[in-house]
């Protein structure tokens, strides 16, 4: 039509969606970094983070033994908590497992690194018991669903967050890295013991999702056609259509299961080499200031792991597309940052 105004987009309404869900996300994240500026501010937050997904956990595990999932109304095998996706949920709880990580560290290896070799023991089982337990509960709660979820890039995000998480810990002065490393070991085999239980058979043999892989030629093949411009930001969903191949068309591609591909599919290659360029510069200069920062490592720590789990998650599936798992993810991103810059009495010093 003569009078229609011009668009890139097909669904410009889609497209104001996601631009408004990027400004909730911003605006969520400039206040959680204003808050957690105090250390123990920053512990609370983390906290509120690991109790939360250590609920989340408990009801999913518990919709699953009960085969009743009153939120989202399904009958199914897998874990999925309050989320339809199970790769979702996956993510979800992956970052809930690093966060009550994190507070569980916290609680316990300080103490166990400031204390003298004869009181290692005693310090540690008194921190441990004193609250240290209950978010060693939430990990393994985490873990458990996570495991549930019978995620293959869920599982992998996992452990490359926790090789994260551990290599870090380890770089860390005031942490005994005895105590680090004998961590990790107890975790690596519960990993091993809980896969010898057939887990990894039932996560390898899931093959319905293979479809995937024969649609992101085809998406590469949409990007080219439109390489600096893009289809528009929320138009995956209605101009990816012409582009599904006859195998994979009775399945409806609401998202392209690869948010780094949706995301240039959408908004062309220059703008979205921006977007992650801005991203990597985040996680760089985090990185940077933690190896730098004598202090206060933990919350960086955190923020960090996660970060490398979301980032694998998201070559396979849209975790990172879903609002509520988008907005945990930036909230552990806040405080990580927050704690990862020198404080204004440090400046003041120098």
């Amino acid at each position: 039509m003569p009078s229609a105004s011009p668009s890139i987009s097909l669904n410009p309404i889609s497209g104001h969606h996601a631009l408004l869900r990027l400004l909730l996300y911003f605006f969520v994240f400039w206040i959680i970094l204003r808050s957690a500026s105090d250390p123990d501010r920053a512990m609370t937050f983390l906290k509120v983070v690991a109790f939360w997904s250590s609920a989340m956990a408990i009801y999913g595990l518990w919709a699953v033994a009960t085969g009743n999932n009153p939120i989202t109304g399904e009958e199914g095998r897998t874990v999925t908590g309050p989320f339809i996706n199970r790769n979702s949920y996956a993510t979800y709880a992956m970052i809930g497992m690093i966060a009550n990580l994190g507070v569980y560290f916290r609680s316990v290896s300080q103490t166990a690194a400031g204390s003298e070799s004869r009181h290692i023991i005693r310090e540690f089982l008194e921190s441990f018991f004193s609250q240290g337990w209950l978010f060693m509960v939430g990990f393994i709660l985490c873990f458990a669903a996570l495991l549930g979820s019978q995620s293959r890039a869920g599982f992998g995000a996992a452990g490359i967050a926790l090789l994260v998480f551990f290599y870090l810990h380890m770089k860390t002065r005031y942490l005994d890295q005895r105590f680090a490393l004998s961590t990790a070991v107890v975790i690596a085999i519960f990993l091993v013991a809980t896969l010898s239980l057939g887990v990894l058979t039932r996560i390898v043999s899931l093959d319905q999702e293979a479809l995937r892989f024969t649609i992101y030629p085809r998406i590469i093949e949409a990007i080219m056609d439109r390489p600096l411009l893009g289809y528009g930001l929320g138009a995956f969903h209605d101009t990816f259509r012409a582009y599904v191949p006859l195998e994979a068309s009775q399945a409806e591609w609401f998202f392209a299961h690869s948010s780094y591909l949706e995301n240039i599919y959408e908004m062309g290659i220059p703008a979205a080499t921006l977007f992650y360029f801005a991203l990597g510069w985040f996680f760089v200069s985090m990185l940077r200031a933690n190896l730098k920062r004598q202090r206060q490592r933990m919350f960086s720590n955190v923020a960090l792991a996660v970060f490398a789990g979301c980032a694998f998650h998201s070559l396979f599936d849209f975790s990172l597309q879903i609002p509520s798992v988008t907005l945990l993810f930036v909230a552990v991103m806040a405080i990580g940052w927050a704690q990862s810059q020198p404080s204004k009495r440090s400046r003041s010093r120098s």
